[in-house]
């Protein structure tokens, strides 16, 4: 499982997407989000990436540590999230990675 500490601003998670048959999913003109949730905190996930490389599938989703706050985590040292990237083709048509998890944890002073 990946750790991120709060309000960190330096890391970028980097997916790479392929179909069944480990091919690159073209992503020329289409657009991908990394989704979620935490049964932790109510804080919820919607962030839109950065086509990087997008004939080889490949998003960039910038200062991901951002996305959750000391704040939003408030007393508690950490919040996993239960996480997807939706992705979108030129005609529209969507679908969703696997799902994985990434731990928010406090900062460590």
């Amino acid at each position: 499982m990946e750790e991120v500490v709060v309000d960190s601003n330096k890391r970028s998670l980097v997916v790479t997407l392929v179909d069944e048959n480990n091919v690159a999913v073209d992503l020329t003109s289409g657009s991908a989000k990394l989704q979620g949730k935490s049964d932790d905190i109510a804080t919820t996930i919607d962030y839109p990436g950065t086509l990087t490389n997008p004939a080889q599938g490949i998003i960039t989703f910038l200062e991901i540590g951002a996305l959750v706050t000391a704040a939003n985590l408030g007393a508690l040292k950490k919040a996993t999230y239960n996480l997807r990237v939706k992705f979108t083709d030129v005609s529209t048509k969507f679908d969703y990675t696997r799902k994985f998890q990434i731990d928010w944890v406090e900062k460590p002073v």
